[in-house]
């Protein structure tokens, strides 16, 4: 979405960091042939990630509303 590439080591270091702090789970699936017999591994998001994420977004807006009062006009200077 920001147009970044992100390299998977990226990735998966940060889905580890995500797994320890219970935001994420992970789990294993079957192998499959078609993956060389390698089982895909599945992410999905816990309910305390869940919590995190409103908790973060609210604490955003928040920030946001607070700034409504400032001007962006790029003219000022400030």
């Amino acid at each position: 979405m920001a147009g970044k590439t992100v390299s998977y080591g990226a990735l998966y270091f940060t889905l580890e960091q995500v797994t320890k702090k219970g935001y994420v789970a992970r789990t294993v699936g079957d192998p499959t042939p078609v993956r060389g017999g390698c089982s895909k591994i599945y992410y999905h998001l816990t309910d305390r990630g869940k919590k995190a994420l409103k908790s973060t977004y609210q604490l955003q807006m928040d920030i946001w509303e607070g700034l409504s009062d400032l001007s962006f006009d790029s003219g000022n200077g400030t």
